[in-house]
C-alpha cells in the first residue's frame, strides 16, 4: 500500500471544572462499515485532494501563507504544505 497524503486535527481543550479529567479530546468513531479500522476512535482528518492546493482554496488560508507553511511541514511536487491545513479543516468541518 502506497502512502497518500493526509492530514489530522488533533483538538483539545480544558475541561469544565468538576471533571475527572483535565483535558477534553475530540474524536469520531469509524463507522463499523469500513475496511481500514471500522469501529475504532480516530482524529478528524483524511486525504488531501487535488481541490485543497487550488490557488482559490490556499488564497482563503489566513494566519499561515504558503512560504511559512513549507518551513513547518515540506509539501511534494503535487502538494503543497498549506493543503495539508486546508484538507485538515475541510475534514473537521465535515465531521
Amino acid at each position: 500500500m502506497e502512502p497518500k497524503p493526509a492530514a489530522s486535527v488533533v483538538l483539545v481543550r480544558p475541561a469544565p471544572p468538576g471533571a475527572s479529567e483535565a483535558i477534553e479530546v475530540y474524536m469520531i468513531r469509524r463507522q463499523r462499515s469500513m475496511k481500514f479500522l471500522g469501529g475504532f476512535y480516530a482524529f478528524p482528518g483524511g486525504k488531501v485532494d487535488p481541490a485543497d492546493g487550488a490557488p482559490a482554496a490556499l488564497a482563503r488560508c489566513r494566519g499561515l501563507d504558503t512560504v511559512e507553511a513549507e518551513t513547518i511541514l515540506l509539501g511534494s511536487r503535487d502538494t503543497p504544505a498549506l493543503a495539508f491545513w486546508v484538507a485538515a479543516v475541510r475534514e473537521l468541518l465535515e465531521e
